[in-house]
């Protein structure tokens, strides 16, 4: 036994991750405009051959 339990439960945890998002967007924002283009989400641009 490790004796580690959750703090939160999911609906809790789920809000506070919500909100984190919600309060925090110019932190995030400019990540998924940068790096990654998407393409795992069905989001990119098709490529040209």
């Amino acid at each position: 036994e490790l004796g580690w339990r959750a703090q939160e439960n999911f609906e809790t945890g789920l809000a506070k991750t919500v909100r984190w998002y919600l309060d925090n967007a110019d932190w995030w924002t400019p990540l998924r405009k940068s790096v990654y283009s998407g393409e795992r989400l069905g989001l990119a641009e098709p490529q040209k051959a």
